[in-house]
């Protein structure tokens, strides 16, 4: 019997293309006492750090293409450094990033991050790679740990928030 014909991998999309995709998924985070980044996951629901929007209730939000919405914080995770917003008035629908799984990540992969330096700098890019992937404990309770991974890409003041997403686009 002859040999199956050898299978050709999908093609990875470019760097280019991904940030086409990204970008308008990516938003400023402006509050009373700074400014951050977050990202769409779904059509009215955003991702951010914590120390973001800590002591806030709602917060504004810029678009890619300078429009504003209005956001609430819908839950915080402190001790993970997350929080979830809600758009008050959803829009027209925003592309958003899917999620991907820690397990996926492999240490070496190359990551690229979106943010706003500064709080001035409005979706910029970084790249670099996962330096390293652990699971350890948060130290806040006997038996909490958390899965963590370390990428070299910067991430400056501003910038907090913004997702890092592998070459799938997932973040």
């Amino acid at each position: 019997p002859a040999a199956p014909p050898p299978t050709v991998p999908a093609a990875t999309p470019s760097r280019e293309d991904l940030l086409a995709t990204a970008l308008p998924a990516v938003v400023l985070v402006e509050t009373s006492s700074g400014r951050g980044s977050a990202f769409f996951v779904d059509r009215d629901r955003l991702i951010t750090n914590h120390h973001v929007v800590v002591g806030q209730s709602y917060v504004k939000l810029r678009l890619a293409d300078s429009r504003t919405l209005d956001a609430r914080i819908l839950a915080t995770a402190p001790d993970f450094d997350l929080a979830l917003l809600a758009l008050m008035q959803p829009g027209p629908d925003p592309p958003f990033l899917p999620l991907g799984t820690v397990e996926d990540v492999r240490q070496g992969q190359e990551v690229l991050a979106i943010g706003t330096p500064l709080g001035v700098f409005q979706n910029t890019v970084t790249r670099g790679i996962v330096s390293a992937k652990g699971r350890g404990s948060l130290g806040l309770y006997a038996n909490s740990y958390i899965d963590f991974l370390q990428t070299d890409a910067s991430i400056a003041p501003g910038s907090s928030g913004g997702p890092p997403f592998n070459m799938n686009g997932e973040v």
